[in-house]
């Protein structure tokens, strides 16, 4: 093969900065990082090709065809180059046989006011607000995820969601709420609205009671040809249990008796919603062979990679920025969002109009305990 010429080499070398340049021009900074990233991840001779960009206001789609060798799932695990090449969020999935990278560059503020109707989602069972991400405000439905878990540091915003989300449910569709909290200073507001345990010894009861019902759900769906609540003929309300502060539960049958729920009540209607301030202490000794029914995960500012790592099997919410209701969300996707801030007065407020609740007689609390089976 003939050697090049020094000028030659000269060409090839100016040619190659007029295309760097040209790819960086003003306002083609994201597809430029895009580019850029995936020459430096993959130094295969093919590499994925960006096949169609869609650009709109603080928002880029691209359509990528990975390839032959080249796996989704690798693709998938490099979101994080690109968001920090880009200085964006970035969500990665695939669609039929292609694959869609979107990156959002607005970045998120730092408080967002409470304001959510499940009226404007018609077509959910249990609309809850999840925050604001770049692309707006994310909206998902409970009974899809019927389990959560909710951890976070005092101060990140934690409780402050926990309202926003009971109150969501309450607006909604007729629906049993049970709050367990044992803190017994956060919820009180809602007692005639839902059913609100403040003391340890009530909540096996209630549980064992929830249980009962479940299995109630489970013989009706069986007996109907069923596997799915909402497709009963006969309404059955969704029954959504949720924690504040699942270390403060100690009682070991209380905890199966959840656990049952959890694996159990999906097809029932039941949805559980737990948050914690130490998911070390409480998720790998109480939780620890349930936390896969965990299906959704709202993750605050914790103080450690241990604690990130237990609740997303990743660092970031370790490394975000601290803010009072910055989380990360993860399900059908992990993205960075703000949650609404809803102030106790406008919370307590909101509650004056709320329907009141009716519950099961045997879901009601008892000053005595029952014995375990």
């Amino acid at each position: 093969m003939k050697a090049l010429t020094s000028e030659q080499l000269m060409v090839d070398e100016a040619v190659g900065k007029i295309k760097h340049l040209w790819r960086h021009r003003k306002g083609n900074e994201v597809p430029a990082a895009i580019l850029d990233t995936i020459e430096r991840l993959y130094s295969e001779d093919w590499k994925p090709v960006i096949v169609k960009t869609i650009k709109k206001e603080f928002t880029y789609t691209f359509i990528i065809n990975l390839g032959a060798g080249h796996t989704y799932s690798r693709f998938k695990q490099q979101e994080e180059y690109f968001a920090d090449a880009t200085h964006g969020a970035v969500d990665i999935e695939k669609k039929g046989g292609a694959v869609f990278m979107t990156v959002m560059t607005e970045e998120l503020g730092t408080e967002y006011t409470y304001k959510f109707d499940p009226a404007d989602y018609p077509k959910m069972c249990l609309p809850v607000p999840i925050g604001y991400s770049p692309m707006g405000l994310m909206v998902k439905d409970l009974v899809k995820a019927p389990n959560w878990l909710v951890g976070g540091t005092p101060g990140s915003g934690k409780s402050t969601f926990l309202h926003g989300l009971a109150i969501s449910i309450l607006r909604g569709r007729p629906v049993l709420l049970v709050i367990i909290d044992l803190k017994r200073v956060e919820f009180g507001y809602l007692k005639e609205h839902a059913l609100v345990i403040t003391e340890e010894h009530d909540v096996y009861q209630m549980l064992q009671s929830a249980n009962r019902l479940m299995d109630q759900r489970l013989q009706l769906l069986e007996e109907a040809g069923l596997n799915h609540f909402l497709d009963y003929p006969e309404e059955l309300p969704p029954v959504v249990i949720m924690i504040d502060e699942l270390n403060e539960l100690k009682d070991e049958n209380a905890h199966a008796s959840l656990n049952r729920i959890s694996r159990l009540g999906r097809a029932a209607g039941f949805s559980i919603v737990t948050a914690t301030q130490r998911p070390s202490a409480s998720l790998t000794k109480n939780f620890g062979d349930t936390k896969a029914m965990f299906a959704a995960t709202m993750c605050f500012f914790v103080r450690d990679e241990v604690n990130s790592r237990i609740l997303l099997d990743n660092e970031k919410a370790a490394h975000m920025q601290f803010n009072p209701g910055r989380a990360i969300y993860q399900w059908d996707k992990e993205i960075e969002v703000q949650c609404m801030h809803l102030p106790m007065e406008k919370a307590r407020k909101i509650a004056t109009k709320l329907p009141k609740g009716g519950f099961p007689d045997d879901f009601k609390q008892s000053p005595k305990r029952l014995p375990p089976r």
